[in-house]
């Protein structure tokens, strides 16, 4: 196959190139909860792994890490804990009866990285550069201690929320960071994400919800644009209609989630909007 170059919302690829895979080696600097993790979890009865992720600074999931390992073993995974900063970015399909495949470039395997950021992936099966990775693949898994869940509670001790400038969510609270992650990965792997200085807003082709104010504490207000509140049943402090929305699109339904329970009572007109939206 030619190379190819990937520039966005790597995640409905990478499902369909782990779907015949036999082994799959992974090397990032960092790894989160996301759509891509969720896609390499469906093939941990069918699939091999290899995973050496960083673990320095705070950017790396323990939950998603957790994941990863419950699924496909400890055995499975060797962490990078560098004084100089582990950073490549590389992935490896290996497939029974045609040419190993990789991708090399700046996304890391997380959530921003594979769906939200401007990223460049280059896919190639040439031989001779696939070679080349594999043997760096090998020399840096030998390289690292087998002991990963001993340096992962170590890890997980240490770990503290990402600071604002680190790119992550600051200090948002945990009631956003789940309605984000059922945005993003429970709904469907073409959700894109787009902050303003207004909003956060979440979209497919067009938006379809949006989030004034992320970092409110007491509860979060989330705008829904497909939903018809005349179809629905308002309740007041929950779901109302609403004649302006932030993002200036007019007319909306807004949510104001305060719990998990909120959220998961608030999951059906989630789907709603985003089903309207092409």
């Amino acid at each position: 196959m030619p190379v190819e170059l990937l520039t966005e919302n790597f995640t409905p690829v990478f499902r369909r190139r782990v779907k015949t895979a036999v082994k799959v080696q992974i090397a990032s600097a960092w790894l989160t909860e996301s759509g891509t993790l969720n896609a390499m979890l469906e093939r941990k009865a069918l699939c091999e792994l290899q995973a050496i992720i960083g673990i320095s600074g705070n950017a790396t999931s323990p939950d998603g890490l957790s994941s990863l390992a419950q699924g496909f073993g400890w055995e499975s995974v060797r962490l990078a804990d560098d004084r100089c900063l582990f950073h490549p970015k590389l992935v490896l399909f290996h497939y029974p009866r045609t040419p190993t495949l990789a991708w090399i470039g700046s996304a890391n395997f997380t959530g921003n990285g594979m769906c939200v950021n401007t990223e460049l992936m280059l896919e190639t099966d040439d031989e001779r550069t696939v070679e080349k990775m594999e043997d760096w693949f090998d020399r840096e898994w030998e390289s690292r201690p087998s002991d990963a869940k001993r340096l992962f509670e170590a890890y997980r001790k240490r770990h503290k929320r990402p600071h604002p400038n680190e790119g992550d969510l600051g200090g948002a609270p945990d009631t956003y960071r789940a309605l984000r992650d059922h945005l993003l990965v429970a709904l469907g792997a073409d959700v894109q994400e787009n902050r303003t200085q207004q909003y956060v807003a979440f979209k497919r082709q067009h938006n379809f919800a949006c989030v004034p104010n992320p970092q409110q504490k007491s509860a979060i207000a989330i705008e829904l644009f497909n939903v018809d509140p005349d179809t629905i049943d308002l309740e007041k402090g929950f779901c109302r209609r609403k004649k302006r929305s932030v993002a200036k699109r007019g007319p909306c339904v807004e949510v104001t989630i305060h719990s998990r329970e909120d959220l998961r009572r608030a999951e059906p007109l989630l789907k709603k909007s985003y089903d309207a939206t092409s």
